[in-house]
């Protein structure tokens, strides 16, 4: 099987050639990497007509949002585990600046890594900056507040699944489908939040349980302006 790597978010002109490359590759695999949300739209219909007119051909799409087609399986990638996360921001640091002390700003990057809620993109775009700011120095003007990548996903979703998000964000650790329709929020909601990668799911004894990426959950708490009005989010 032939393997096509397109880089999405680097040429947006590379969708409008995905009819050609799917008749020159009707059994093979297509990477469209880095979908940007607001070409998500159009990604979709191009690879559905692709999927319509070679049964055959297969995709494999990263982005932060699903395509929503017919027969498209999801996989929402969650937080790393604390050890994986410190070691990409390692690696990728000395990258940057060969002089970096890893072990010598552990607490600091341990710190970093738990404000990016352990996610990789956003691991790697802080390590790419480390000659500037250090890990502390990164954490500490970053604080609380949502990366631009996550306020992009959040003006993409409904109003649904912003009130959803609203309810559920008071929730300070796991919660369980029971709970959440305690808040008004339906186990359909839930599904919809973690496809978005709002939310993320860990599995226990008791079943699946679900936790707030800490970015989304300052956005859903923050004050909303809807038609010149100022309300608190509760």
């Amino acid at each position: 099987m032939d393997l096509v790597h397109l880089d999405v978010a680097r040429d947006p002109a590379c969708v409008q050639t995905l009819g050609r490359v799917a008749a020159e590759n009707t059994e093979g695999l297509v990477f469209l990497d880095n979908v940007p949300l607001q070409l998500r739209r159009q990604v979709a219909l191009v690879v559905a007509a692709c999927l319509r007119d070679h049964p055959l051909l297969r995709f494999v799409v990263t982005c932060r949002a699903p395509l929503d087609i017919r027969g498209e399986n999801v996989l929402p990638l969650g937080p790393m585990s604390q050890t994986h996360a410190l070691d990409l921001y390692r690696d990728r640091a000395s990258l940057r600046d060969p002089c970096f002390d890893a072990e010598l700003h552990r607490e600091e990057v341990v710190q970093l890594v738990d404000q990016l809620d352990a996610l990789p993109g956003l691991i790697e775009q802080a390590a790419s900056r480390v000659a500037v700011f250090p890990p502390g120095v990164y954490a500490s003007r970053l604080g609380s507040a949502p990366s631009p990548a996550q306020e992009e996903v959040w003006q993409s979703l409904g109003a649904e699944e912003r009130r959803a998000a609203r309810r559920l964000a008071p929730i300070e650790g796991p919660f369980d489908v029971g709970l959440a329709d305690d808040l008004s929020v339906s186990a359909d909601l839930v599904q919809t939040l973690l496809r978005w990668g709002i939310l993320f799911r860990s599995a226990t004894t008791g079943g699946p349980v679900f936790s707030m990426y800490a970015g989304f959950r300052s956005l859903a708490q923050r004050m909303d302006v809807d038609q010149g009005r100022t309300e608190r989010i509760l």
